[in-house]
C-alpha cells in the first residue's frame, strides 16, 4: 500500500509556529573548551555560504555537510479500537516475536573504531574492576526542597505472562486526565490520570502483523492527537494517530504501515528501535535498519497532510554509516537528532548532530571529536565489561546488554543536549550517564555533565524540556553497595539545559525496584534491562513532566511470582 516516489523533495511551504537551574543527582559538571567539528565531508557536499537553518549562523553552516532528502507516498486506513475487560495475556506469537527481538543481533551490533565488526563479543567476559567508591550510598527523598519531586505514580495492571525486563514503555498525556502508555506488547489508556487503566486489543486490530516489540508515543497539543509508532513481528512500523481528547479518546485511529521498501530498501531488511517526536508543524519518526541493509532513517510528515486516513506524502533520509539515532525533544521548525554510533566514527571520541527543516531539499550534519580533557569516554558495547552488579553479586549486571548509543535529547533555550551510557573508568566507580550540551547558534560543543554517583550505576537516561525550558530526566539506577535501593529502580530529576550550574547532591525522587533483570539466553546468559525509557513535557503545567518506566517486583525476573511492574509518573522540577 506504499508507493515510493523516485523524485527527490522539492520546496514546499510548511507554516511554523513558536516554540532556575535544578539539582541533578551526582551531576559532575565540567565546562570545557569549544570544539570545532572535523570537516569530514567524504559522504556529503561542502558547507553552504548562507544558513538555511533558522537560528544557526552562516559560519556554523560552513562547517556542515549535507545530503539529499527523498519523498514517498503511503495509503492508510481507519481502525476503531476495541478494548479488553481485563489486562491482556501474551499470545504465543507475541512471546516468540518478543523473545527473538530481545536476543536480536541488531541490538548487539558494534559499529565504529575500534572493533569495527558486527560480530557479538564473546559470552560473559570478566567484569571490569570497580575503582574505589568516592561517595556515600544513595539516599532517596522525594520532597526535599529545591529538588525534583514526584506528583503522581500510577501502576498499570500486570499483564499475564509478562515476566521480562525488556518492557520499554513510552507515554504521554493530553495535559488533562487522559493518558496513553505503550510497551513491547501492550497499549493502554487512562481517563482519570492513571487511577484506572484500559488495555487496547492489539491482536489483529491494525492488520499489519503482530505488534510485539518496540513502541513509542507522543501527544501533539496543536492537533490534540496522540501519535504512536509500533514495531511489528515482520520488522515493519505502524504509524498511527487518534484524538487524545474527549470521553472516548484513543479509539478512532488512522494508521499506515511503513516497511524498509518505503524508503527504497530491498531485500530482507527490518526496522527496529523506533523513535518519535512532535514539532510545531510536523511529525517525525525513525528507526534503526537491520538485516540485509544496516543503518538508520528519519521520516518527516507535515501535520497538514494528516487530515484523513487515506493517502499521505512523507519525506525521508537514510544513512548506512550510522545507527541508533535520537531526536532532540523540543525541536520546532528544524528537527535535530544525534548519534555516536557508525562505521566512520570512533567509539567514545566522535559524535554527530543532524538537522533538517521539513520543506528543504537537504539535511545537514556536523561531526565532533572529543578528547580526554573534553568529553571522551569509555564506550559500552553489549557485554564489554560494564559492571552494574552489586559488590556481593546479589544484584546481577543489569546493564550487561547496554551500549553507549544516544538515549535522550533536548532542545531548550538555545541549547541542544544529548545523553548516553558510559562505562566505569578511573574517574567513575560505576557506569554512568554523560550529557553533552551544544550552543544552537554556532553548533559548537559547550559543556558536559555526568549523572553519576560513586556507589550507584546510572544508565538509560531519557530527557525532554518542560514548557518553561527546564530539562527533565528519567534514568535507571541501583545502589551497588546494597543500600536503600539494591535493585534496578527508577530515578527522576531536572536541570538547566546549558549545564552551566548544578548543586551536587545525592537526593532525588525514585520508584524502587524489587528484583533482578532477566537474562537473554537463560540463567547463564547476558542480563538485559531494556533499551530505553521515555519522558515528555506535561501540558497541564509548565514545570511538569510525564514519564514511563518499570521495575521488577515479586522476585527476580524469570522466577515464579516475579513480574514487570509498569509505572506512569508525573514529576516536577
Amino acid at each position: 500500500m506504499l508507493k515510493l516516489c523516485e523524485r527527490t523533495l522539492k520546496e514546499y511551504l510548511v507554516p511554523t509556529a513558536r516554540v532556575l537551574s535544578r539539582a541533578l543527582l551526582g551531576l559532575a559538571l565540567m565546562t570545557t573548551v569549544l570544539i570545532v567539528p572535523a570537516a569530514a565531508r567524504a559522504s556529503g557536499t561542502a558547507g553552504v555560504a548562507a544558513s538555511p537553518l533558522p537560528g544557526v549562523s552562516a559560519a556554523a553552516m560552513a562547517r556542515a555537510s549535507r545530503g539529499v532528502v527523498h519523498q514517498g507516498h503511503a495509503t492508510g486506513h481507519r481502525v476503531r479500537a476495541t478494548y479488553l475487560a481485563h489486562p491482556p495475556k501474551i499470545t504465543a506469537a507475541q512471546a516468540a516475536a518478543l523473545k527473538a527481538d530481545e536476543a536480536s543481533a541488531s541490538h548487539q551490533v558494534v559499529l565504529g573504531r575500534p572493533g569495527n565488526t558486527r560480530t557479538a563479543p564473546p559470552p560473559n567476559p570478566p567484569l571490569s574492576p570497580r575503582p574505589a567508591a568516592t561517595r556515600d550510598g544513595v539516599t532517596s527523598a522525594a520532597t526535599l526542597a529545591g529538588e525534583a519531586s514526584i506528583l503522581r505514580d500510577s501502576t498499570l495492571p500486570a499483564i499475564s505472562g509478562e515476566n521480562t525486563s525488556t518492557v520499554e514503555p513510552s507515554t504521554d498525556a493530553n495535559g488533562g486526565s487522559n493518558i496513553f502508555e505503550t510497551g513491547n506488547i501492550f497499549a493502554a489508556w487512562s481517563a482519570n490520570s492513571g487511577t484506572t487503566w484500559t488495555y487496547l486489543n492489539l491482536i489483529g486490530q491494525f492488520g499489519f502483523g503482530v505488534i510485539c516489540c518496540d513502541q513509542v508515543t507522543q501527544f501533539d497539543p496543536t492537533t490534540g492527537n496522540e501519535f504512536w509508532i509500533a514495531q511489528t513481528s515482520t520488522g515493519a512500523l505502524d504509524f498511527s494517530f487518534a484524538s487524545a481528547n474527549g470521553t472516548h479518546p484513543y479509539s478512532n485511529w488512522c494508521t499506515w504501515n511503513f516497511t524498509p521498501a518505503s524508503i527504497g530498501i530491498t531485500g530482507s531488511a527490518k526496522f527496529d528501535l523506533p523513535i518519535i517526536t512532535v514539532a510545531s508543524g510536523s511529525i517525525w519518526f525513525g528507526s534503526d535498519i537491520t538485516g540485509s541493509t544496516t543503518g538508520a532513517d528519519v521520516i518527516g510528515i507535515p501535520k497538514s497532510y494528516l487530515t484523513s486516513c487515506s493517502s499521505i506524502t512523507y519525506y525521508w533520509v537514510i544513512r548506512t554509516d550510522n545507527q541508533k539515532f535520537m531526536f532532540a525533544n523540543g525541536s520546532t521548525g528544524t528537527m535535530y537528532w544525534a548519534t555516536d554510533t557508525g562505521t566512520g566514527m570512533s567509539n567514545g571520541t566522535t559524535f554527530r548532530i543532524y538537522a533538517w527543516v521539513l520543506g528543504g531539499q537537504y539535511y545537514y550534519w556536523w561531526n565532533y571529536t572529543g578528547t580526554a580533557s573534553t568529553w571522551a569516554f569509555s564506550y559500552e558495547t553489549t557485554n564489554s565489561g560494564q559492571n552494574c552488579a552489586s559488590i556481593d553479586g546479589e544484584v546481577n549486571n543489569w546493564c550487561q546488554f547496554a551500549d553507549s548509543s544516544v538515549d535522550g535529547g533536548y532542545l531548550a533555550n538555545g541549547w541542544l543536549g544529548f545523553s548516553f551510557n558510559a562505562k566505569q573508568d578511573n574517574s567513575h566507580a560505576e557506569p554512568y550517564t554523560r550529557i553533552l550540551a551544544f550552543q544552537l547558534s554556532n553548533m559548537a560543543y559547550s559543556a558536559k555533565a555526568d549523572i553519576y554517583n560513586g556507589d550507584s550505576p546510572m544508565q538509560y537516561a531519557a530527557m525532554a524540556p518542560s514548557l518553561n525550558g527546564l530539562v527533565g530526566v528519567e534514568f535507571t539506577f541501583e545502589d551497588a553497595n546494597e543500600g536503600l535501593l539494591p535493585y534496578p529502580s527508577m530515578g527522576f530529576d531536572a536541570f538547566d539545559p546549558s549545564l552551566q550550574s548544578f548543586d551536587d547532591t545525592l537526593f532525588f525522587p525514585d520508584v524502587p525496584g524489587g528484583g533482578n533483570a532477566c537474562k537473554v539466553g537463560g540463567t547463564n546468559g547476558i542480563a538485559r534491562w531494556g533499551d530505553y525509557l521515555t519522558v515528555h513535557a506535561y501540558y497541564g503545567n509548565a514545570n511538569d513532566f510525564i514519564a514511563a518506566g518499570f521495575v521488577i517486583t515479586g522476585g527476580d525476573c524469570g522466577t515464579s511470582g516475579a513480574s514487570a511492574q509498569v509505572h506512569n509518573v508525573l514529576f516536577t522540577g
